[in-house]
């Protein structure tokens, strides 16, 4: 949040802390992107989730990740290491929207 929180509309961003598993699984089913920049030495039950509720993932290209997560098919990866990679003319909006588009498509939904 230091780097680019100042560039984020965070009236659209919610971070929801610890919720009840179903609160957390109704807040997937309505969520245009599921943000997970992290560095795992395994996966987290979350990102599971948000993959099985159809939303668009944006995650770290890391290895654990990688696992499940091919680019441009069920996700979108960008470079944990490279902050300024996850915004501007990498990954504007209309990419996102469409970039899911793309990967709703292929995986027949």
């Amino acid at each position: 949040m230091a780097e680019v929180g100042d560039q984020l509309d965070l009236a659209r961003i919610h971070f929801l802390g610890k919720v009840p598993y179903d609160t957390f699984l109704s807040v997937l089913r309505v969520s245009a992107v599921h943000v997970y920049l992290t560095y795992p030495f395994v996966l987290s039950w979350s990102l599971m989730e948000a993959l099985a509720s159809a939303c668009l993932v944006v995650a770290s290209d890391t290895a654990p990740v990688r696992e499940v997560i091919k680019h441009g098919q069920n996700g979108l990866l960008v470079d944990f290491f490279s902050p300024r990679s996850w915004r501007g003319p990498s990954l504007p909006p209309w990419r996102i929207a469409n970039g899911w588009v793309a990967c709703a498509a292929a995986r027949g939904r």
